[in-house]
């Protein structure tokens, strides 16, 4: 970061990494930028932001010379395919996609491996963030999914959990994640942590959605006590809690 001398450089650097291999045309990027600048002193700007851009990616390029990652065509700027970049993000995507076509094991585990957080966490008020954030973070937790699934499927339940708590660990809602853990509990014969995962997953959901389980979730419990006595202990739970649930079908 000591490198950035300019915010608005590094926003421009996050915008080109955001749509790689895509020329967006000065416009658009004035909109997302400088949306509340006027076209003049957007213009005056961003030619600041580029030139900066330009300074940290080659700091050593020759006056006049042509940028070598940042190409630049009419009125239209992007990263250039052409030059010698590689972006994590694009070999997750890449990856994590091919994966979940094929169901491959191997492929799973590279593809989370890349997985570090929320892409850009750190630009959480940039809307056009946003979408690419969500849709690789679904991806990731699809990946664990699928891959949680083949662990079981294979009887390696202590595996299927720490995906499970790995998910957790990122969204403490994400609820087909208790899921998992309990089914990885149950073949492991431990009815007393599934029980105690299921009360996390009760407590989590209420506490921050003040939402009750989904009934798939509650599918698993019944495995835990039966169908009657799933019934009593939900009744006593309530009734312990106090607490109202919003209805989930």
């Amino acid at each position: 970061d000591g490198h950035w001398k300019r915010e608005k450089a590094k926003e421009l650097f996050k915008l080109f990494i955001t749509h790689p291999g895509e020329l967006l045309p000065r416009e658009k990027i004035f909109s997302l930028i400088w949306p509340e600048e006027n076209e003049e002193t957007a213009s005056r700007d961003f030619k600041v932001a580029l030139n900066a851009l330009n300074s940290v990616l080659e700091p050593t390029r020759k006056a006049r010379t042509s940028p070598y990652f940042i190409k630049r065509q009419g009125q239209a700027y992007g990263l250039d395919r052409d030059s010698s970049y590689i972006l994590d993000v694009e070999i997750f995507q890449e990856k994590i996609e091919k994966a979940l076509k094929e169901n491959n094991q191997e492929l799973l585990e590279e593809a989370l491996e890349l997985y570090q957080g929320d892409y850009l966490s750190f630009s959480l008020y940039h809307d056009w963030i946003r979408e690419p954030r969500e849709h690789l973070r679904r991806m990731f937790f699809l990946g664990c999914e699928k891959l949680a699934r083949i662990f079981l499927e294979k009887g390696e339940p202590e595996k299927a959990l720490a995906l499970s708590e790995k998910m957790l660990a990122h969204d403490n809602c994400w609820e087909v994640a208790y899921q998992l853990a309990m089914q990885a509990y149950l073949d492991m014969d431990n009815r007393y942590l599934a029980q105690q995962m299921y009360l996390k997953c009760v407590k989590t959901l209420e506490e921050e959605l003040a939402i009750e389980p989904l009934p798939a979730t509650r599918e698993y419990l019944k495995k835990v006590f039966g169908p009657g006595g799933l019934e009593r202990f939900e009744k006593e739970l309530k009734n312990k809690r106090g607490g109202y649930w919003h209805e989930r079908h």
